[in-house]
């Protein structure tokens, strides 16, 4: 970590302390299984180990980190059945919300998705991990904006997003996996110009699958070498 904070006032401390140790471990900064000292971390920060403690606890509400025996905290590393779960409940929450942004979505939205996968693109050509992660977490970041007015909908699917964008980077670090991910944002920008709820739907739903797979493949070894149905062929090769 390479952020410092001033000596406040602790609530504001905590704030912060929170805000960058979550930051760094949703971008893999610190990777699962990682360890958290609080007292390293008061004194890298410059602040008292009081809103470190109380960050790391508010994280572990969060189901991020998790106490160790030298009253340190570690990043949680979640089982296979774990991860395959928050996949699954993803794809058929996020690929929901697809329809209620087909119904809202605007002009400029659409300017804002296409630049995003542009930015992805110029990326992938640098080979540039930290700028694919970043263009490709904004272009979901701005779908789940426009059904801001959802507040409960939208906790259920950022909580399940912030466990998976911890293993999202390491797939992305993948360049023939990192342009997958971006050719599937490109179907499924067709879709919403074409605002047709039942493709855009289809299309999300395939794409967090798909991401799912490759999760397993890098993070646990796991190969699957299911055929993609015939039906996903043909909607996929539609949109090509």
């Amino acid at each position: 970590m390479n952020s410092t904070l001033p000596v406040e006032d602790r609530g504001t401390a905590q704030n912060k302390v929170y805000n960058l140790l979550k930051e760094h471990i949703l971008s893999g900064q610190i990777e699962p299984g990682g360890r958290i000292h609080q007292e390293m971390c008061a004194d890298f920060l410059h602040v008292s180990r009081t809103p470190v403690r109380e960050a790391l606890q508010m994280l572990a509400q969060e189901g991020l980190v998790e106490r160790i025996e030298d009253r340190g905290f570690r990043v949680i590393q979640l089982s296979v059945g774990e991860l395959e779960e928050l996949f699954d409940m993803r794809a058929v929450l996020e690929a929901f919300a697809m329809r209620m942004v087909c119904q809202r979505i605007t002009p400029d939205i659409i300017e804002t998705l296409s630049k995003l996968i542009d930015e992805s693109e110029a990326a992938l050509q640098k080979q540039d991990v930290e700028g694919i992660f970043q263009s490709n977490t904004a272009f979901h970041n701005t779908l789940y904006a426009i059904i801001h007015d959802k507040k409960r909908f939208r906790a259920f699917l950022g909580n399940m997003k912030d466990h998976i964008l911890r293993y999202r980077k390491q797939t992305l670090a993948h360049m023939d996996r990192a342009e997958k991910s971006i050719n599937a944002h490109r179907k499924i920008l067709f879709a919403l110009k074409t605002k047709d709820p039942n493709l855009t739907e289809y299309l999300m739903r395939i794409h967090i699958q798909e991401s799912k797979e490759d999760a397993l493949q890098i993070n646990f070894g796991i190969e699957i070498t299911q055929d993609a149905p015939e039906a996903k062929r043909l909607m996929c090769m539609a949109v090509e």
